[in-house]
């Protein structure tokens, strides 16, 4: 499963938006879409704040 697709299924677990989510990450709405249809990539800290706001731990 890829990334994007997991931060989705996260978020939706948490009961959030889109809007909510780049609310609390202090990220746009449009790059949290993209993010989770796989049309781009994220850099470690963009991907530590959603797995802060998503209260996930980052295991590798």
């Amino acid at each position: 499963m890829d990334y994007g697709r997991r931060v989705r299924e996260l978020r939706k677990e948490k009961n959030l938006t889109q809007r909510q989510l780049s609310e609390i990450t202090g990220l746009k709405r449009e790059y949290i879409s993209l993010i989770e249809h796989g049309r781009t990539d994220m850099q470690l800290s963009t991907f530590l704040k959603i797995a802060d706001a998503l209260d996930v731990q980052i295991s590798m």
